[in-house]
């Protein structure tokens, strides 16, 4: 939650959460694993769509937007009938975006190669008017000295040709997949494309340059085309910038979620700048040791993040008999 408020986005779009918000714009699909969560201040316009196994649509803004999540446990027959069902819904609307976690590959996405799941996807999708946004020079999913590109991002072409911006985040988010921050609008005017976060630069006095050469220590840009290569690098060297330093924030950022503090920040920023080490670490002598630290540094902040929870719910409920009795007093 705290990170989906640092980046005040309007709409999430989630598959298999590891918990559900209670008391939230919060809708599911029947297994709930596709979620979409309204948490700024852009509200649900109409009835959710969320009987189907396999995605939930609702509209927000004008636009029908779809979270999926179709599990690699599913033969061919059962993801064949889940894109039949998500593509009959989409045909009804206009214009939609549809994300999620499709565990496909194709090389049309940056796989290195085209499985079946990723041919039928192709075929299915070539009935609608959308276009893929995925760049495919990053994966959307790491594990180890594993990763992929599963989560995927299709738009209308109409929203593709107005305001529109997609970045894999590199970021923490207690998951194997990484956070995907995009924005698309109808109006082409309505403004630019906005940057990954409200900021005006970085805070360089807690530049780490170890953490920098790190994450600038990566795969050469394979690119022929000087305009992408430019893109790509200044991609890069803004991601490595991220990973060194925290950005500056100006005063209308949302406010933190109750049982943030400081302390959890600065674990985070510890556990964010351990997995930046670990990931580059594979298939070096001392790898087994970077990344037990990043896995105790990840550790120490789920410990400190339940151990806030805790101790504010215990606060809250402490607050409300402390009122209560004051208002019976008062009566009495």
């Amino acid at each position: 939650m705290q990170t989906v408020r640092e980046l005040q986005v309007d709409l999430v779009i989630l598959s298999e959460p590891y918990k559900h918000l209670a008391g939230q714009p919060w809708e599911t699909d029947v297994t709930t694993k596709a979620v979409i969560w309204a948490c700024g201040n852009l509200p649900f316009q109409s009835a959710v769509n969320n009987g189907s196994a396999g995605f939930v649509a609702a509209s927000v803004d004008g636009i029908r937007y779809y979270s999926c999540y179709a599990p690699p446990s599913l033969s061919i027959a059962e993801f064949t009938d889940f894109l039949d069902r998500l593509t009959e819904d989409a045909k009804q609307h206009h214009p939609v975006a549809i994300a999620g976690d499709f565990n496909a590959w194709a090389v049309d996405w940056g796989s290195k190669q085209t499985n079946a799941r990723g041919r039928e996807l192709l075929e299915a999708f070539s009935t609608l008017d959308i276009v893929l946004l995925n760049s495919g020079d990053r994966p959307t999913y790491t594990k180890g000295d594993a990763s992929s590109i599963v989560d995927l991002t299709f738009v209308s072409t109409s929203l593709a040709k107005g305001s529109i911006s997609w970045v894999v985040l590199d970021i923490y988010t207690a998951s194997d997949h990484h956070a995907i921050l995009w924005e698309t609008s109808k109006d082409r005017n309505l403004r630019g494309p906005i940057k990954q976060t409200n900021t005006i630069g970085w805070k360089v006095k807690s530049f780490d340059p170890e953490v920098l050469l790190t994450a600038l220590d990566s795969d050469p840009i394979e690119t022929k085309c000087a305009e992408d290569h430019t893109k790509a690098l200044m991609m890069r060297v803004t991601q490595a910038c991220d990973a060194s330093m925290p950005r500056k924030r100006v005063m209308n950022s949302r406010p933190a979620v109750h049982w943030w503090n400081d302390h959890i920040s600065n674990l985070r920023k510890e556990c964010h700048r351990k997995r930046r080490i670990s990931q580059r670490s594979y298939k070096r002598p001392n790898s087994a040791v970077l990344i037990a630290e990043y896995k105790k540094a990840r550790h120490e902040l789920n410990k400190a993040i339940k151990e806030s929870k805790s101790r504010c719910w215990k606060e809250l409920i402490h607050e409300v008999d402390k009122d209560v009795w004051v208002g019976l007093t008062r009566w009495s």
